[in-house]
């Protein structure tokens, strides 16, 4: 029994002086066995963001394409988590033919309609793999849209009801695919697409981005 009681002190004084180096307190202790493996990035680490690409959408009357920009903040929780900050713009396009109903003056002309909408979005995005040069990733997004148009030009003919801007505005929902060469703590390429929806009706109004961009460090 009394053999043992160096190695009970060696130890218990090796504890203690871990103590003091980590810090004073457990948290400190704590904070040390949570801290990230090296090569990983740091909690805080904030990589800002860059796409542009083709934006299709669905049931937007006589609008059926566009083309967006976005741009945004990603916060590296973890190799595998993300939590995201985007804006994006996108500059929707279509054509709209307007027909006379008076046989004395019959006429059919066809006009380009140009309208903008704006969205902004928080959520997170998961990597499937820590490590790799290409990482796919998964992506879940809440945000808002603000849409300016002329709501004389849109008629959803499947519901019977005209989509006016405050039906194009409000709460969405985004989910998002797609691959990227970013590791963690350093940048890269990505392309991904995914659909946006109204929260309000999902079956309505959908934008469907698809987006080449730049992660940068």
């Amino acid at each position: 029994m009394s053999s043992s009681r160096p190695g009970s002190r060696a130890f218990v004084v090796g504890l203690l002086a871990a103590v003091v180096l980590v810090g004073p307190s457990p948290a400190g202790v704590c904070g040390a066995l949570a801290a990230p493996a090296p090569g990983t990035p740091d909690a805080t680490n904030v990589r800002p963001f860059f796409a542009f690409g083709y934006t299709r959408l669905e049931d937007f009357g006589d609008l059926d394409h566009g083309f967006g920009v976005s741009a945004g903040f990603e916060v590296e929780g973890s190799p595998h988590l993300s939590y995201l900050f985007r804006a994006e713009w996108n500059r929707l396009q279509g054509e709209v033919t307007y027909t006379s109903t008076d046989p004395a003056y019959p006429y059919s002309n066809t006009y380009p309609v140009e309208e903008t909408a704006y969205t902004w979005t928080a959520g997170a995005r998961v990597h499937l793999r820590a490590q790799g040069r290409v990482r796919a990733y998964t992506e879940c997004d809440l945000g808002l849209r603000l849409y300016r148009g002329h709501e004389e030009v849109y008629t959803n003919a499947n519901v019977g009801v005209s989509a006016t801007e405050e039906a194009l505005e409000g709460f969405t929902v985004a989910l998002r695919f797609g691959l990227t060469t970013a590791r963690p703590g350093r940048g890269g390429l990505f392309l991904d697409g995914g659909v946006e929806t109204m929260g309000a009706h999902m079956d309505r109004q959908a934008m469907v981005p698809i987006r080449l961009g730049v992660t940068f460090p």
